[in-house]
């Protein structure tokens, strides 16, 4: 792996230095006390082979690009993840229900077959819902970054696509911005978001179920009283959160175009 030219080594020697120094240049190198170490760790380094990348600046489909066509690309995995999602809150939601079965039908019967029975179920399920935790959240943080890869590669063949205007009028920290942070941002809608409200709109239909079983009045009166009281904080707060979300990455695009420009013009 070859890192200077010819006569400065790998990282460069005293010549490179020196010519640097000489031309009222910046030093850039690795020190010479460390070169020889630096060399022995990059020769341990693993060769990482090259992406698996299709891209083309050729615009081959022509949908309009939303959170839908984006996953139904990985149509297998997001259904693997509903799976462990829907196994996680069944098993999670068990909890309850059966403490209510042993408290009156074990305990207030003086059944300890009963007990014991509803006690190994609480165990089982409690092992179940870690196992499927553990497993949804190896697997859908898999999928979040193959969701995030595809996006990166699309806005990349889009921006490839772009005239030569648009980048004349558009900041380069802009667009920089869009391609890192804003993209990296999507991780947490990918990985939690998309999970998070599968999970506790799944537990909400469970719990109501369990509500109206138990009691149909008090279930009523709930659902009347909170349900609409939640349901309009809820629209509240997504109207606040996305006035204030596009905010901050605005405020963050302008930052990073300010500091690319700024630090375009140093002489390196």
């Amino acid at each position: 792996m070859a890192w200077g030219g010819p006569g400065g080594g790998g990282f460069g020697g005293p010549s490179a230095t020196a010519s640097s120094a000489a031309a009222g240049l910046p030093f850039a190198g690795v020190p010479e006390e460390l070169a020889e170490r630096a060399e022995r760790i990059l020769a341990a380094e693993p060769e990482h082979p090259a992406p698996d990348v299709t891209f083309t600046q050729i615009a081959t489909d022509r949908r309009p690009f939303s959170l839908r066509v984006m996953l139904g690309t990985h149509r297998a995995g997001v259904a693997l993840a509903i799976i462990l999602v829907i196994v996680e809150t069944l098993a999670g939601q068990a909890g309850p229900l059966l403490t209510k079965i042993g408290i009156d039908q074990g305990i207030g019967a003086r059944s300890t077959s009963v007990l014991v029975t509803v006690s190994i179920i609480y165990v089982v399920s409690i092992l179940v819902t870690i196992a499927a935790g553990a497993a949804r959240v190896a697997w859908t943080g898999r999928l979040g970054e193959d969701l995030l890869f595809d996006l990166r590669v699309r806005v990349f063949a889009h921006l490839q696509r772009l005239s030569v205007d648009y980048y004349t009028d558009e900041k380069a920290g802009r667009l920089i911005t869009r391609m890192t942070s804003d993209i990296e941002a999507l991780s947490q809608l990918f990985q939690d978001g998309l999970v998070n409200l599968a999970v506790q709109g799944l537990t909400m239909v469970i719990v109501t179920v369990i509500m109206f079983w138990i009691s149909p009045t008090l279930a009523v009166v709930t659902v009347v009283v909170v349900v609409p009281a939640m349901a309009l904080l809820t629209l509240w707060f997504r109207s606040a959160s996305d006035t204030g979300y596009a905010l901050v990455r605005e405020r963050i695009a302008e930052v990073l175009a300010d500091l690319s420009e700024s630090l375009s013009g140093v002489r390196s």
